[in-house]
C-alpha cells in the first residue's frame, strides 16, 4: 500500500508543476503489466545461507497492454506506474521488479526516455551495479535485452 501512496503523492505534485500525470498500478488498471506468480524465491538468511521460501505476491511479468498506456499517451498523459501486475491465473496483484516493469515497458513502447525512481542503489548490467546510465548506453541494453535487475 505504501507504494501506492508514493505513486498518487508523486502524481499529485507532478499535476501541481504543470505536468498532465496520471497514477498507475501496473496490471491492475488497464491490465497495463501482467505476470505469473512466483511459486518459490531464494533468499538469504540472517546466517547468510540461501534458502527456498513460497514467493508470496511475487510475480515474474509475462506482458504488457500497449494499446492501453499508448492510448493515455495519445491523450496527452505521463504515465507513472507503480510496479504491480495483474496475476495472469487469479486476476490478483503481484509485486514485481520495478526494473523488469520499466524493461518491458520500454521494449513495447521504446519511449524518448523514462525515470526509474527506486531505493536501491542502481541497475544490475552484467552483473555489475551501475547508478547512473546514460540515454544510449541505456537504448545499447535494451536493444539486447541486457539488463539483469536492481541492486
Amino acid at each position: 500500500m505504501g507504494m501506492m501512496y508514493l505513486n498518487k503523492d508523486l502524481v499529485s505534485r507532478l499535476q501541481g508543476v504543470g505536468v498532465n500525470a496520471i497514477g498507475l498500478s501496473g496490471g491492475v488498471d488497464g491490465g497495463l503489466l501482467r505476470a505469473r506468480r512466483r511459486e518459490s524465491m531464494i533468499i538469504i538468511d540472517e546466517r547468510g545461507r540461501e534458502r527456498v521460501v513460497d514467493g508470496g505476491y511475487t510475480g515474474k511479468i509475462e506482458g504488457a497492454n500497449k494499446d492501453f498506456i499508448m492510448r493515455l499517451l495519445n491523450d496527452g498523459f505521463m504515465p507513472v506506474v507503480a510496479p504491480i501486475a495483474m496475476d495472469n491465473k487469479t486476476g490478483g496483484p503481484l509485486n514485481v521488479d520495478g526494473d523488469q516493469a520499466l524493461e518491458v515497458l520500454s521494449y513495447s513502447l521504446l519511449p524518448n526516455y523514462a525515470i526509474i525512481l527506486t531505493d536501491v542503489d542502481g541497475v544490475l548490467i552484467n552483473g555489475k551495479v551501475v547508478n547512473k546510465v546514460s540515454v544510449s548506453e541505456a537504448q545499447e541494453l535494451f536493444k539486447n535485452l541486457r539488463l539483469g535487475g536492481v541492486a
